[in-house]
């Protein structure tokens, strides 16, 4: 009889394992299907999207079908687990992609888009997270394109596994501390501040990092000369992401906290004053000037929290913008107009927030940024959103016009500026760097504008580029649902020809019979993302792009 028994349950657990089987057409894993256990389970809505009390991911996905198609939500808090890695972290942008759920068994799945780690910072390693975490997400969200739900650019973990984090430009002081000679930030506030020019930090040397990454750090005291120390805001620290990288100077500075030189330095507090800004891809300290390490002040002590180096010029109006040093010279004055017009030169670029179109950047006077000034959300020329961090190069010269403020100790634009002028020289309209289905790029200035990319990365954004197809390579197939051609401004070949490499159909769907064929001749609109292939063949990148315009047919594009 027990025979008996164990021969059903083994032919039923065949039987089972089989229809499942049949259950899965595609060939690859699919991020919303993950963790499947067979049962049905509902789970309702919950939550107010605060941080104290957070959505679950049924409540997330109950306010985007309410929002609409490619409509972004304000800020929110979603808390649920990890039910899929999908990409996963990616070891070039640090950043990662995954599928959360409000179960283990991936109930109620959202998929999260190129997301930050904690303090809203970059990924220090490709194993930080695994399938199961709990996590609280923050960001927007957004239907994107009508038919996938995610966290959308822009979103970072507040909450791995019960360690919590936050990050913005917010009320208060983040923490600990104001930046301030008198009100220095502690570590964690700093990290949480995420940027500032001229502010002190407070901490403890816990280690040193004398390699190329966070993940070179060593958390004991060295043998050898090192370039970079860690601090924290505990002595025994051992966490990286809780720390913070410095650059060491040359000069006394350098040499009085280096580890080796000074070996009783370690564990031992130090205040720094310099620039909080990212460094090994982290937030970190750099162009320290002044520090005090065991009561013993090193270097030359400033005068306030922002003391810009360099020579003022401007007057602040439009016809004679301010520079960066007298810019914030105003800033610490505090006599400050309604609206100001500095001019600068773009030297970091921190994030682009898709719901309000807006970059976060910062300026100074020189390519070396020794002193900086940061706009903060900013917007386009004629206050338009910008449509992509690509939108802008560090080098480019800008005028921007704004309210300026002293954000605890950060001289600043604050939200709602915008640029008066590009370093293209235009003081009106759009710089058009990666093409609008109204205003789509040409053939050839796609071609220029991949071609000065760095070989081998695929863009960010899309870009929509319009020509004449010159010649093809692959028409579209239903085996492949692709083609492969090339696009010139007139249609003819031999010039500056951009190549739309495994192009997909309208709605970025794949071609199927009965759908019109592409000749030699057709005008094009292809919409996708970009790479400069092998450093010299500047084209859409494969799969990654489709057909928006097809002489005069058009068609509603979406996102699978």
């Amino acid at each position: 009889m027990n025979k008996i028994f164990k021969s059903m349950m083994a032919m039923t657990i065949a039987a089972f394992t089989f229809t499942a089987c049949e259950d899965v057409p595609e060939p690859y894993n699919n991020p919303y299907d993950s963790f499947n256990s067979g049962e049905e389970v509902t789970i309702d809505p919950a939550g107010s999207g605060t941080v104290e009390d957070p959505y679950n991911v049924a409540a997330a996905l109950k306010l985007i079908n309410e929002l609409g198609a490619d409509v972004n939500s304000d800020k929110i808090y979603v808390k649920g687990y990890i039910s899929d890695l999908g990409k996963g972290i990616d070891a070039t942008y640090l950043n990662a992609q995954f599928t959360i759920a409000d179960d283990k068994n991936g109930t109620n799945s959202l998929l999260v888009y190129r997301s930050n780690y904690l303090n809203d910072q970059k990924f220090t390693s490709t194993d930080q997270l695994k399938a199961g975490d709990e996590v609280i997400m923050c960001g927007s969200v957004v239907n994107y394109k009508g038919d996938t739900p995610e966290f959308t650019t822009g979103t970072y973990i507040y909450s791995h596994n019960g360690t919590t984090s936050d990050s913005g430009n917010t009320s208060g002081d983040n923490g600990d501390g104001k930046g301030t000679i008198d009100s220095p930030y502690n570590v964690t506030a700093a990290l949480a501040a995420g940027s500032g020019t001229g502010v002190f930090v407070k901490g403890y040397i816990v280690g040193s990092i004398d390699g190329k990454a966070t993940t070179d750090a060593k958390f004991s005291a060295e043998t050898a000369t090192v370039s970079n120390i860690l601090v924290a805001a505990s002595a025994d620290e051992t966490d990286i992401t809780k720390c913070m990288p410095v650059q060491l100077p040359t000069g006394d500075v350098r040499s009085s906290l280096n580890l080796v030189d000074n070996a009783g330095n370690y564990k031992k507090e130090v205040t720094l004053y310099g620039n909080i800004e990212k460094y090994f891809s982290v937030t970190g300290i750099k162009s320290v000037t002044y520090a005090i390490l065991n009561g013993t002040e090193i270097g030359t002590k400033p005068e306030s929290g922002n003391t810009p180096s360099g020579e003022a010029k401007g007057s602040g109006t439009q016809a004679d913008p301010w520079n960066v040093v007298a810019a914030i010279n105003a800033i610490n004055s505090g006599a400050l107009p309604d609206e100001a017009f500095v001019k600068g030169i773009i030297v970091q670029l921190d994030k682009f927030n898709s719901t309000y179109g807006s970059i976060t950047y910062w300026i100074s006077d020189s390519k070396d940024g020794s002193t900086k000034l940061q706009v903060y959300s900013g917007l386009n020329l004629n206050k338009e959103q910008f449509t992509a961090l690509e939108n802008l190069a560090i080098g480019d010269e800008v005028v921007v016009a704004g309210k300026l403020k002293d954000y605890n100790g950060t001289p600043e634009f604050d939200k709602n500026n915008y640029l008066v002028s590009h370093s293209n020289g235009s003081n009106s309209g759009n710089t058009n760097t990666t093409g609008t289905l109204d205003n789509p790029l040409t053939a050839s200035q796609a071609y220029d504008a991949v071609a000065a990319m760095e070989k081998g990365v695929t863009s960010e954004a899309d870009y929509y580029v319009k020509g004449k197809i010159s010649s093809i390579k692959f028409t579209f197939s239903a085996q492949y649902g692709t083609a492969t051609f090339n696009i010139s401004d007139d249609g003819a070949t031999g010039g500056k020809e951009f190549i739309a490499y495994s192009c997909y159909y309208f709605g970025n769907q794949p071609w199927v019979e009965g759908n019109t064929q592409v000749q030699v001749g057709d005008e094009v609109i292809v919409c996708g993302k970009v790479v400069n292939y092998n450093g010299n063949t500047p084209e859409f990148a494969s799969k990654k792009n489709y057909l928006v315009k097809l002489n005069s047919q058009t068609a509603a594009s979406r996102r699978k």
